[in-house]
């Protein structure tokens, strides 16, 4: 704003970009909400279910004195355990956490972790779909109001929370650098969906690439 001397247009602009972004986000949790609930209620009903209720049927199956199929032995042999060691299941589930933290805070961990989150089916969907719009209405946020296209892509480079993204950004610009065009750059990564990398093409044609990537 303050090099295109178009300060006020660009806070308005900002404005609308953050509210579109915190509507996304919200969309993102709450879309989210249903299937942790339904996880963490299965879990607890499993567990009461080893632990409570199949206990109650011992009595039943040892007077049948009749040999009982594989998968009901074992079911039996599962709620034995659950019942005598519950408290090393909470041990393994609070080492697993601190061990899972520990990794997430590596590089290596990070990555391989925001890798999972683009792939992993149904839910890496609303996830690509959610940082893609991201990089689009914040990269045409910035081209709109004349900030140069690599400056503009190292700003939102560095406001993007996904390593992957990140690195597919980066290796953009260096690209742009050397004189290509977007789309290419953007298409040579293997990051970004085909639809964004056509309509950045086609922007480029017309002179319209903020336009573009709003759409």
């Amino acid at each position: 704003g303050e090099q295109s001397c178009a300060m006020v247009d660009v806070l308005r602009r900002l404005a609308d970009h953050f509210e579109r972004y915190a509507e996304v986000q919200s969309k993102f949790l709450s879309a989210m909400i249903y299937p942790v609930i339904v996880g963490c209620v299965g879990v607890v009903i499993v567990f009461f279910f080893m632990t409570v209720m199949l206990p109650n049927f011992m009595d039943l199956f040892t007077s049948m004195n009749v040999q009982l199929p594989p998968a009901t032995r074992l079911l039996i042999g599962l709620s034995h355990f659950f019942s005598r060691y519950w408290w090393f299941l909470i041990l393994v589930t609070v080492a697993a956490i601190v061990v899972f933290k520990r990794y997430q805070s590596t590089p290596a961990g990070r990555r391989a972790l925001d890798r999972l989150k683009l792939t992993v089916p149904i839910v890496g969907k609303v996830v690509r779909l959610n940082v893609f719009a991201q990089f689009a209405r914040t990269l045409a946020t910035l081209m709109h109001n004349g900030v140069p296209v690599l400056t503009s892509l190292s700003i939102t480079e560095q406001i993007m929370s996904n390593v992957i993204v990140k690195e597919a950004i980066a290796k953009t610009r260096s690209d742009v650098t050397d004189g290509k065009s977007l789309a290419q750059p953007l298409a040579s990564t293997g990051v970004f969906p085909q639809l964004m990398i056509d309509l950045v093409r086609i922007g480029e044609e017309t002179g319209q690439v903020p336009s573009a990537l709003n759409r």
